[in-house]
């Protein structure tokens, strides 16, 4: 049963989401993550797989990053605004249901203010956030973990070592997507990701 829910917006975390989930399933095992663009077979229902997902984890993962906030619909306005958006729907949702929700900004994206946010999301600009910064993978990764299972201590027992990510991101190819520090402040195969819109909703 997936317990950790990756939550992004394809249009700006699409390439970190993917290999979070690569990451996290290394050290967890693959079970125990819920990332939608895997998850969710051909053929279920997007928004009832979403929900049922949520009710099974006790932590979501909101990645962040400099398109998160102002991300448009397809008619032009802010999908924050949009009720039926799925990154607001999934974050709502995770507070309402009681998850541990884990916000973490990618590289220099700032901290979010109530301001930046819909009134329904403003729990989440009060939470403690992590900063993901590609320069530091390695760090990064652990710090996250260490996250984790401070919320999932069990999740502790499966941890497993994982190799170094350093050279991968050497080449370039996914710089600028990963990853981490922490802040003190109160958004596979990436063509592998099928569900890049929820029906009744954008996941822009």
């Amino acid at each position: 049963m997936p317990r950790i829910f990756i939550n992004y917006r394809t249009s700006d975390a699409l390439a970190t989401a993917t290999l979070l989930d690569r990451e996290l399933t290394a050290r967890f095992g693959a079970d125990e993550i819920f990332r939608a663009g895997r998850s969710i077979g051909a053929g279920l229902k997007f928004p009832d797989e979403i929900r049922k997902g949520l009710r099974k984890c006790d932590v979501l993962v909101a990645l962040i990053g400099p398109g998160w906030r102002d991300a448009c619909t397809r008619d032009g306005g802010r999908a924050l605004d949009d009720e039926n958006d799925w990154v607001r729907v999934e974050i709502t949702e995770a507070f309402r249901y009681g998850l541990s929700v884990l916000p973490v900004l990618l590289d220099r994206t700032p901290r979010l203010t109530r301001s930046d946010v819909p009134k329904a999301l403003a729990e989440l600009t009060e939470v403690q956030n992590l900063v993901l910064d590609h320069r530091y993978p390695d760090d990064g990764l652990d710090r996250i973990s260490d996250a984790i299972t401070a919320a999932i201590p069990e999740l502790g027992k499966l941890q497993r070592p994982r190799p170094s990510v350093r050279s991968e991101l050497a080449d370039g190819g996914l710089r600028g997507n990963f990853f981490f520090g922490t802040s003190t402040t109160k958004g596979d195969n990436v063509a592998g990701d099928k569900h890049v819109h929820g029906p009744g909703g954008r996941r822009a």
